[in-house]
């Protein structure tokens, strides 16, 4: 049985794929499987994939979709196939570097953790912006996404959790019912995983209220099956403001060029879910520019601005003048 399971979806990906491979097969640490699924991938991904299972059929198992059917599904066909002890996520896009499964695996066997979770580098172009992780309670519930994260996969299976096939946004939803299950998270101060900002990637090749929607309704699900329990009541606070930020922060950049009256429509629809689902989130004690460091200053500056024109009764003004 091998220490961790490494599961890359491919999809439309052949520009990266090889970096992103070959970053995985010069790691340090080597007690390794990588399961790349097949999303039926229209372009050449699946022979750079296949060039690499001739050469390391040991090492890597591909497995193919007979339809195409999203992130959320090929990460649950990985987690199916896995015989790891741990799992990462990769996209297929991105690339680690040489010591990343090493230094996750580590702090895995040192803290006994569920979940281990880093900072990472933005790549947009040339660019590069380094994000490290503040080791807070608050810390796993403002990114939420996998590939920052390996996971004890016995945790996973003694919860039930996957990716339930959503086709986009599944992050959250994954992690916030880990979060909401138990996990144990370790936060390091490493940055290893190098997230590339693609133009062509499926997040952004979706309309904006299409965006917005599918993104509320992923939240609205995790609302519905954890509002009577324990671990919501314990977690409320933490809850709630990443509900309102998440939200708004999505609802605030789809608007952008959605038009007037969609831009209107997203605006009510998301003062209406936060009313219905936490009627007293203006009062939340993390919104402000001065709140919870380990926050993103641009989702801070996003909530206290959006917030501040909310008081003084021109918050859909605001709308007006992104949606033009």
């Amino acid at each position: 049985m091998p220490a961790i399971t490494v599961i890359v979806p491919v999809y439309n990906v052949e520009q990266y794929l090889r970096r992103c491979i070959d970053s995985i097969l010069k790691q340090s640490f080597q007690d390794f499987e990588l399961i790349c699924v097949n999303d039926c991938s229209p372009d050449g991904s699946m022979e750079i994939v296949d060039e690499f299972v001739a050469k390391y059929p040991e090492k890597i198992k591909r497995i193919d979709h007979k339809v195409n059917m999203g992130l959320g599904a090929a990460r649950d066909r990985g987690i199916q196939y896995a015989k790891g002890k741990y799992i990462v996520f990769f996209d297929s896009d991105d690339y680690v570097k040489e010591d990343y499964l090493e230094t996750y695996f580590a702090e895995m066997e040192y803290s006994g953790a569920d979940i281990v979770m880093g900072g990472y580098v933005r790549r947009a172009g040339e660019k590069e912006t380094v994000f490290s992780m503040r080791d807070t309670p608050y810390t796993p519930w403002l990114y939420p996404a996998v590939w920052m994260r390996m996971y004890r996969r016995s945790f996973l299976q003694e919860h039930n959790l996957d990716f339930r096939q959503i086709r986009i946004y599944e992050d959250n939803p994954f992690n916030y019912r880990c979060m909401l299950e138990g996990a144990r998270v370790s936060v390091i101060d490493y940055c290893g995983y190098y997230y590339i900002c693609n133009p062509s990637s499926i997040t952004r090749a979706q309309n904006g209220a299409e965006k917005y929607y599918r993104f509320v309704n992923n939240f609205r699900t995790i609302y519905e099956e954890y509002r009577d329990t324990e671990a919501f009541r314990e977690n409320q606070e933490a809850l709630e403001y990443v509900y309102l930020s998440a939200i708004l922060s999505c609802m605030l950049l789809q608007c952008h060029h959605s038009g007037k009256e969609n831009a209107y429509l997203m605006y009510q629809d998301y003062k209406d879910q936060m009313e219905a689902m936490f009627p007293n989130y203006r009062k939340n004690r993390q919104i402000g520019l001065c709140k919870l460091k380990e926050e993103q200053k641009k989702v801070r500056f996003a909530t206290g601005v959006y917030f501040f024109m909310e008081r003084i009764g021109l918050g859909k003004l605001l709308i007006r003048l992104l949606s033009v």
